[in-house]
């Protein structure tokens, strides 16, 4: 009898050794299982990223938006359907401005006065 054969006559006798033999096909199994499952969920994921990328479209095409003269943009932040943006460099400068961002139009503005 030849070495191969040998340990496949142990194997079929010994039922430790099946059981251990069994457990490693099942565990190999759940092994490609969950590879395939990880390749289509990136894939996925992927498909579904392309498509909210090429389908968004803006409200709007083009909107001026009134700046005062000498006046820069500290910061720009979007909220829901609307982007804020805070202006500084002192005096009039001080205000933020709050526009819709589906018709691009100026919703809001608040200026900062000092008081006496």
């Amino acid at each position: 009898m030849s070495n191969t054969e040998s340990s496949h006559a142990e194997a079929e006798s010994n039922p430790k050794l099946r059981a251990l033999v069994a457990l490693v096909i099942f565990m190999g199994i759940l092994i490609i299982a969950g590879m395939i499952v990880v390749g289509v969920t990136i894939a996925n994921r992927l498909g579904k990223a392309g498509e909210s990328v090429g389908s968004a479209q803006p409200g709007f095409a083009v909107a001026d938006i009134p700046v005062p003269a000498g006046c820069e943009i500290l910061e720009t932040r979007p909220d829901g359907g609307r982007l804020i943006v805070r202006f500084g460099s002192g005096g009039r400068c001080n205000q933020v401005l709050i526009v819709d961002l589906e018709s691009g139009a100026v919703a809001g503005r608040l200026n900062f006065v000092p008081t006496e």
